[in-house]
């Protein structure tokens, strides 16, 4: 395990004509795809390709999906057979373990997965029952974690077309009771924010178990809601940079 710490600042960068590799990203329970398109600014030689779940963010309209195996059935026919990544974020990266393991059955293993601001799938949830508070003080609850932006936290009636979205995801990440079969065998890399209250380092560090390759766990400064701080978005561009050129 190699344990690291990253506190330097990323800028812009040049666009590259051709992406050496698709980043697919899945946000965050209830969120929406559309905030990873700013990291199309500093991964030049990345296609940054967020993944939008029904219900959530431009498919608001849809019906939820509420099982996490019909969940990642969906998602695994838009993986392409180019060099990918896989991300996600808090539910997201859950999501994305399952999205890697079914992608790596089926004979098509991203080249790294990365997890963030979520601890092993094997370990219980900080909090297991998000999903069943009453919607004022779950919508409080995600205001004290940062998780609603602050022009909307005043419209109620915006809020509350996200619950179900929101409650979906937080009852599959409940729900989910770790996985059966063989562990991976790909490079993980998890990341974490020292003053997360949703995680713990030691927890975070519960997903070696998952690989029999390489694992990296990287601790920042911040909070739950961390993916666009310049020391993440740094470590995220130097994590991909040290990807082989074939993936």
């Amino acid at each position: 395990m190699d344990l690291r710490a990253v506190s330097n600042p990323a800028a812009p960068v040049p666009a590259s004509a051709t992406p050496r590799l698709t980043l697919y990203c899945l946000p965050h329970a209830g969120g929406g795809a559309a905030h990873f398109h700013r990291w199309r600014a500093v991964l030049p030689d990345v296609e940054v390709v967020p993944l939008e779940l029904p219900g959530h963010g431009g498919r608001l309209a849809e019906p939820v999906v509420t099982d996490l195996d019909e969940l990642v059935e969906l998602l695994v026919g838009e993986l392409s057979a180019a060099p990918f990544a896989l991300l996600g974020h808090s539910f997201g990266a859950l999501a994305a373990y399952e999205l890697a393991r079914r992608a790596r059955a089926a004979g098509n293993p991203p080249a790294v997965l990365i997890v963030c601001g979520r601890n092993g799938p094997d370990t219980p949830p900080v909090e297991s029952r998000l999903h069943t508070l009453p919607d004022d003080e779950l919508l409080a609850r995600l205001r004290r974690l940062g998780g609603i932006p602050d022009e909307v936290a005043g419209q109620a009636d915006l809020l509350r077309l996200y619950l179900p979205a929101i409650r979906a995801d937080l009852a599959m990440a409940h729900e989910h009771r770790g996985a059966a079969g063989p562990a991976l065998d790909i490079p993980v890399a998890a990341f974490g924010a020292r003053d997360d209250v949703l995680t713990e380092p030691r927890l975070l560090a519960a997903w070696a178990r998952q690989t029999t390759g390489p694992f990296e766990l990287t601790l920042l400064p911040g909070s739950h809601f961390f993916l666009h701080a310049p020391a993440f978005v740094a470590a995220l561009r130097d994590r991909l940079g040290r990807l082989p050129a074939a993936a």
